[in-house]
C-alpha cells in the first residue's frame, strides 16, 4: 500500500518585527547581538528604527544581516541571532513568540531561555515548537511590502522624534522645564526633557543658534540658555531627538552603534526639516510620524491666573 505524501506545512509568517520588540522593551536599541551558529561567528546590533547593524552596515530585517554574515547565503536572521542575558542566548524567535503571545511583562529582562542547538542545514529548531528551515529567510523578512510608484519621502534616519518652532513662553522654566509634547490626534503627553540629540534657537522664522545634547538634558540645556548670553535672542525653539518613545509614553535608550548610512540620513532629515529648501521635493514627507506638538505646561495656566489676579487688586488699590 503506497501512503500519500504528507502535505508540506506552510510556514508560519509573524507580523510583529524588532520595532514591535523595542517598543514592548524587550530589545533595546544599541543591544548586542551574537551569532548562535558556532561555524559563523559574528556580532551584531540593534538600531532605534528595528534595522540590524553588522559590519557598519545597517540591514532591514536580521535575515538580511545574517544572510550577510554567510556571504550571501539564505539564513533565517531570527533563529540566528539572539541576545545575551543572565548568561544564556535568547534567540530574537523566542522574543517574537513572547511578543506575540502578549507576554511582555519581563521587560527588558525576561527570563532566559536556551538558544537553539546546532541542527542538520536543512531544518532547524523552532520557537513554539514549529520547525524552521534555518537555511532560508524567515517568511516575514521575505513578504513584499507596498512601493509607491515614485519614493518621494525622506528617511528620518535615527531621528525617533522631533518637534518644530515651539514656544518658549510655553514651557515653565521655573520648576525643572518639562518639555511637553502630543502627536496629533491624541491627548497623551510625552515629556521630552530627557531627549538627546540636536536641537535650535530662533528668533522668529531665523535660526540663531544650534547645538546639540548628548546626555539626557534637553530640557536643562534650553533652561541655560534661557540664563546665558542667547536669553534675549530667541522665542521659540526645535529639537531632534535620538530617544525612542515607548509605548508607555517615557523614552526609551538611543542606539548605541549604527552604520554610516543611517547618519548620513540623519543629516539629510535634520537638514531638510531645520531649512526647508524651497527646491527640495521631500521636504517633511517622511518625518511626519515622528513629529509632536508642542503642550503648553499647565502650571503655566496657574501662574497666569495668579498674575491676574494680582494686576486687579493692584488697580483697585491705586484707585
Amino acid at each position: 500500500m503506497t501512503r500519500s505524501p504528507r502535505p508540506r506545512r506552510t510556514p508560519t509568517v509573524h507580523t510583529a518585527t524588532l520595532l514591535d520588540l523595542i517598543g514592548a522593551e524587550l530589545l533595546k536599541p544599541g543591544e548586542a547581538l551574537v551569532s548562535t551558529r558556532p561555524s559563523w561567528p559574528a556580532q551584531a546590533s540593534v538600531n532605534a528604527d528595528g534595522s540590524v547593524n553588522y559590519d557598519g552596515q545597517s540591514y532591514r530585517t536580521p535575515s538580511a544581516a545574517a544572510q550577510a554574515v554567510r556571504g550571501g547565503r539564505a539564513t533565517n536572521g531570527w533563529v540566528m541571532w539572539a541576545v545575551e542575558r543572565d548568561g544564556k542566548k535568547i534567540t530574537l524567535a523566542v522574543l517574537r513568540d513572547r511578543f506575540e503571545a502578549g507576554d511582555t511583562t519581563a521587560g527588558n529582562h525576561p527570563a532566559a531561555a536556551p538558544a537553539p542547538a546546532p541542527a542538520p542545514p536543512a531544518e532547524g529548531p523552532a520557537a513554539g515548537g514549529e520547525k524552521i528551515d534555518e537555511d532560508a529567510p524567515d517568511p516575514s523578512d521575505i513578504v513584499p511590502a507596498p512601493v509607491p510608484p515614485e519614493d518621494t519621502t525622506e528617511d528620518p534616519g535615527l531621528i525617533t522624534s522631533f518637534g518644530m518652532f515651539w514656544e518658549r513662553e510655553k514651557v515653565d522654566w521655573s520648576k525643572g522645564a518639562r518639555i511637553l509634547g502630543h502627536q496629533a490626534g491624541s491627548d497623551k503627553d510625552v515629556d521630552f526633557a530627557q531627549q538627546v540629540g540636536v536641537y535650535l534657537l530662533h528668533d522668529g522664522a531665523r535660526t540663531v543658534y544650534v547645538g546639540r545634547v548628548s546626555k539626557p538634558r534637553l530640557g536643562q540645556r534650553l533652561f541655560d540658555h534661557t540664563k546665558d548670553r542667547l536669553s534675549g535672542r530667541w522665542d521659540r525653539f526645535s529639537w531632534f531627538g535620538l530617544r525612542p518613545v515607548l509605548a508607555n509614553g517615557r523614552l526609551g535608550r538611543a542606539a548605541e552603534t549604527f552604520g554610516t548610512d543611517l547618519v548620513v540620513a540623519t543629516m539629510e532629515a535634520i537638514l531638510i526639516e531645520g531649512l526647508e529648501p524651497p527646491q527640495n521635493r521631500r521636504q517633511g514627507d517622511g518625518m511626519t510620524g515622528q513629529e509632536y506638538q508642542q503642550t503648553p505646561d499647565d502650571q503655566l495656566q496657574g501662574q497666569h491666573m495668579v498674575a491676574t489676579m494680582m494686576r486687579l487688586l493692584q488697580g483697585r488699590n491705586e484707585v
